[in-house]
This record gives structure tokens, sequence and C-alpha cells, in this order.
């Protein structure tokens, strides 16, 4: 065999062997891809059963909300109550003929701060503290618009 055979040979081979291992590579990609699909085709035949059975449900619920509930006659009869020792009764005392109105309780004020004082006697006592004055109402000229 001459040599130059020899050198094409060992070249044509790698390069057999590097196709034949770019096509069992594809092969595998293929699979690979082909189990995706099918996984992802899978799920959306669950998800749409589940979306359809949360359908179901929301039309049951509504159907069955709409539907008055008869509630059932009682089997067993309710106990009777037990007694109840008899309390004596005061009794009322006669209505006045002129009915009189009912003051309303007066309810307790602030009583006003004392101040202690010591009375000289030639110092005369000092005046009791003033109520504070009243907060003056606002007026239109001193509101604040823009």
């Amino acid at each position: 065999m001459p040599i130059g055979t020899v050198i094409v040979e060992f070249f044509s081979g790698i390069a057999d062997a590097w196709r034949a291992r770019r096509a069992l590579k594809a092969q595998a990609d293929m699979q690979l891809g082909a189990d995706i699909l099918n996984k992802a085709i899978r799920e959306d035949a669950e998800m749409k059963a589940a979306a359809e059975a949360m359908e179901a449900r929301k039309r049951l619920d509504s159907t069955l909300s709409s539907t008055p509930i008869v509630p059932a006659l009682p089997t067993i009869q309710p106990a009777p109550a037990p007694a109840v020792a008899a309390q004596p009764v005061p009794a009322p005392s006669p209505a006045p003929a002129d009915p009189k109105p009912v003051a309303q309780p007066l309810l307790p004020t602030a009583a006003p701060a004392v101040v202690p004082v010591t009375v000289a006697p030639s110092v005369p006592a000092p005046p009791a503290p003033a109520a504070a004055p009243a907060a003056p109402a606002p007026s239109a000229s001193s509101s604040n618009v823009n």
C-alpha cells in the first residue's frame, strides 16, 4: 500500500469518527428534545384538566349557593326545660296619677384649682386664678389659601 493511501485513510478515519460522534450526539439531542416535548404535552394536559376541574367546582358552588337549603325535621324531641323554683315577685307600686319629669343627673365638672393662701395681718390675699380665655374663632381673612 502506498504511503499516500495510508495517510488519506488515516485522515478519512478521523473524519468518519468525528461524523459518527456528531451523528450520535444529534440523535441523543433529538431523544432529549422528544422527552422534553412529551413532558410539556403531559403537563399541559394536566393543567387543562386542573383548570376544567376548578371551573366545574366554581359552577357547582354557584349552583349550590343559589339552591335554598331546607332544614330537615328534628327526629329527637328536645328535653323539657328544668323546673325553676318560684321566687316571690314584689308587688308593683301604684303608678302616680301625674307623672313628674325625671331630672337628668348632672355630670361632675372640673373643680377650680385651689391656691393655698397664708394670710398675714398686713398683706391682702392674692386674687383667685381666672379661667382660661376661650380661643378666638378663626376669621376668613387669616385662611391660608393659595
